[in-house]
């Protein structure tokens, strides 16, 4: 009977993990699929930095990238919310990794952003990750102050979550200063605020935490059942950090009980899922609470290799602590191995973190009791300087009534004379200044009269212009719309590109101005499939022209003139387009360079591949490999005037199906960035390598966000086509 029982209990638990881990990576699929279809740049600034939070827990690495990606893209968009997250989430990265100094700076960036554009919720959560970080570094002082802001913040926006997680992070500050009722308390808070909202990722952490509060008041049987009920959620959510952290309050519970065996078995299992993840914080804890069980165990060189590490890391982050504890252990490993040198030298370290952690309390607390004894100082200081104003102005004002009334007696005929004086004085003098301003505002009026007619005709001239402006703005607006639509017409669509080559091909077509100088053209004679791609001379509409022109013209040599071998095809193309160009003037710097592939469409294994280029090299990566080849064009243009002009030669190569093949104009890789450092070949035919066991659209994808990446705010410098494809 048990057993029945057991059994679906069983799998209803590996059930629940499953779905979960499979939640998780349904998220991650649905961002992924989501930044496929996203064109603005402010939904890509948002994907980037959601995908770097769902990654944090299970791939530090990718949710870097991710983070990058949001802070490049937010900074070229010039978007303030989404480079503070960006930045918000790199701090939470270094956070993790235990390198709180470079947390804490981009921490502080990402406050000073949200406060300036009053992003209250970002604030609050800004303040919450300086807090941890304070903490971690010892300051709980300052730690509790900024999770008090926090809070303060969260609780007038209603924000049940972020004040779960404040109540959360102070129950951490007094665990820190040993007051576990109080820490009980708020984690209590937390978890009632959480279960109300349903958040059972958080609750882990809450229910982990209310457990190890329990281990250090020695109630072992309510901590065990705390903490197991932290790590089935953790387990079931694939938390890792939070796995490790539940595995080490349980070694912990047990060695305080001293079954060291079973406290061992934790210990390991956390170290390995800390050296899995890099957590060093986390490998610096299990080494001091093993080398604690091995000094209880009188096994000292365990003890003193444990804590030899543990000490290490924790001076590496800077955590005060660890630090404290692991040099207290050296120091009782050494004085029973009789090892007096050393064990003074790790009891000297010990006092001096003593005495440092409790000088930094003892100074935050003069610090506050300074403050409070110059405020009152202030104040009574301020009300003396107010009782001494009061009776200096009485006085003044005595004296000041006395000499008035002197004043009056002495002088008062003598007032009324000269005010009748300076009153006669006064109306002459406003009389001739009322004369003089009346004349000046006659000759002002006629000025401003004269003004206004040369600027009512200034201003009919001006419209005149604006009007013929429009005109020819129009004008031109019209002439690149319709080159624009010839262009779009003429080139070849997915369309038309699948049903000759098959669905695994792409295109990256990008115009420096509106219509482009460089085009790619495909055709079908028979059995073999011509494909063509161009770099005209010139930009804009000059340039679309010209790709016009190119685009005609191969249509008349292949389609018309029955001719698909591709040297023949590009020697017609130079002799047709030197006629068209010369039908005008002798010379002209007109010109293309172009590169052309035949293949034959059919079923077997290997495919023949013809090749000619003009100044348009061809590559190629064969099937299994990710290694690019590439074959150089003739170093000769389509179109110009030269006294030695080369031929024009075939190179005939047999690929594999599966193997992939470019052609591609010069304006990627002579893009440059913001320093004006070229992009380059080399570090073209890299990204082609390394993104090329991919399918074709994704190669697509990976080619247009590495250049925008590295082009940044940099204007683009060329028009730009590459074609690839995978022979099928």
């Amino acid at each position: 009977m048990k057993r029945g029982i057991f059994l679906p209990i069983l799998f209803c638990i590996f059930f629940c993990n499953f779905t979960s881990i499979l939640a998780q990576q349904g998220k991650i699929n649905y961002l992924l699929d989501e930044l496929k279809v996203a064109r603005a740049d402010t939904a890509r600034i948002r994907i980037f930095n959601e995908l770097s939070v769902a990654y944090r827990n299970n791939d530090i690495k990718k949710s870097y990238d991710y983070a990058q990606r949001a802070l490049v893209i937010a900074d070229k968009n010039n978007s303030k919310k989404g480079r503070a997250n960006a930045l918000w989430n790199l701090g939470a990265i270094y956070y993790r990794q235990a390198k709180y100094d470079t947390a804490i700076i981009y921490h502080e960036e990402a406050l000073e952003i949200r406060q300036k554009i009053d992003d209250q919720k970002g604030i609050a959560s800004s303040f919450n990750s300086i807090a941890l970080i304070e903490a971690q570094k010892g300051n709980y002082a300052k730690a509790l102050g900024f999770h008090l802001k926090s809070l303060n913040i969260r609780e007038k926006l209603g924000d049940k979550r972020g004040m779960a997680s404040s109540y959360n992070n102070i129950g951490n500050i007094y665990i820190q200063q040993k007051n576990y009722d109080l820490a009980i308390d708020n984690y209590e808070r937390a978890l009632k605020i959480n279960q109300e909202i349903n958040d059972e990722a958080q609750e882990a952490t809450y229910l982990g935490n209310l457990g190890y509060s329990y281990m250090l008041k020695k109630n072992f049987v309510f901590a065990t059942d705390y903490m197991l009920r932290s790590l089935n959620i953790s387990e079931k959510n694939s938390d890792n950090y939070m796995i490790i952290n539940n595995f080490i309050n349980l070694g912990n519970t047990y060695k305080e009980q001293k079954k060291y065996p079973i406290a061992f078995d934790y210990l390991n299992k956390a170290m390995e899922k800390a050296r899995e993840m890099n957590v060093q914080e986390a490998k610096a804890e299990i080494m001091q609470i093993m080398a604690d069980i091995y000094l209880a165990q009188g096994d000292l060189d365990k003890a003193i290799e444990n804590a030899s590490q543990s000490l290490s890391i924790a001076q590496q982050v800077k955590n005060k602590e660890r630090i404290l504890n692991s040099s207290n252990i050296l120091y009782q490993a050494y004085k029973q191995k009789q090892d007096i040198p050393k064990a003074l030298l790790y009891h000297e370290m010990f006092a001096t973190i003593k005495d440092s952690i409790a000088k930094q309390t003892n100074d935050n607390v003069y610090a506050e009791l300074e403050a409070r004894f110059r405020l009152e100082q202030n104040e009574i200081l301020v009300k003396e300087q107010k009782q001494e104003m009061e009776l200096m102005k009485k006085l003044q004002a005595a004296a000041e009534e006395q000499q008035k009334r002197q004043r009056y007696l002495n002088i008062g005929v003598g007032i009324i004379i000269l005010f009748l004086l300076i009153f006669g004085v006064l109306v002459y003098r406003n009389y001739l200044l009322r004369q003089q301003h009346n004349n000046r505002l006659a000759s002002v009026n006629h000025e401003l009269r004269l003004q206004k007619e040369e600027i009512s005709n200034q201003r009919n001239l001006i419209e005149h212009q604006n009007h013929d402006l429009k005109e020819r703005n129009s004008q031109i607006s019209k002439s690149i719309e319709a080159a624009l639509y010839i262009q779009q017409g003429i080139l070849p669509n997915k369309q038309k590109l699948d049903s000759l080559l098959g669905s695994d091909n792409f295109v990256i077509f990008h115009p420096r101005n509106i219509v482009s100088g460089d085009f790619y053209w495909i055709g079908q004679l028979e059995n073999r499939i011509v494909l063509a791609v161009g770099d005209c001379t010139g930009h804009g509409v000059p340039g679309a022209f010209m790709s016009i022109i190119g685009s005609t013209l191969l249509d008349r040599i292949v389609r018309l003139k029955k001719i698909c071998d591709p040297s023949l095809i590009l020697t017609n193309l130079d002799q047709e387009l030197k006629t068209i160009l010369r039908k005008e003037r002798e010379q002209s710097d007109n010109g293309m360079d172009v590169g052309i592939i035949c293949l034959e469409k059919n079923d077997i294994e290997w495919k023949r591949v013809i090749f000619s280029g003009a100044k348009i090299p061809f590559r190629f990566i064969r099937k299994g490999n990710r290694e690019v080849e590439q074959i150089q064009a003739v170093n000769r243009s389509i179109g110009f005037v030269s006294k030695k002009e080369k031929d024009f030669i075939n190179h005939e190569i047999y690929l594999e199906k599966g193997s992939q093949i470019y052609l591609s104009s010069d304006g990627y890789a002579d893009q440059d960035n913001v320093r004006h450092e070229r992009l380059g070949t080399n570090r073209f035919l890299n990204l082609i390598s390394e993104c090329a066991e991919r399918p074709m659209y994704l190669q697509q994808t990976y080619l247009e966000d590495s250049l925008q990446i590295y082009q940044g705010n940099a204007p683009q410098r060329d028009d730009i086509v590459v074609v690839g494809l995978k022979l099928s």
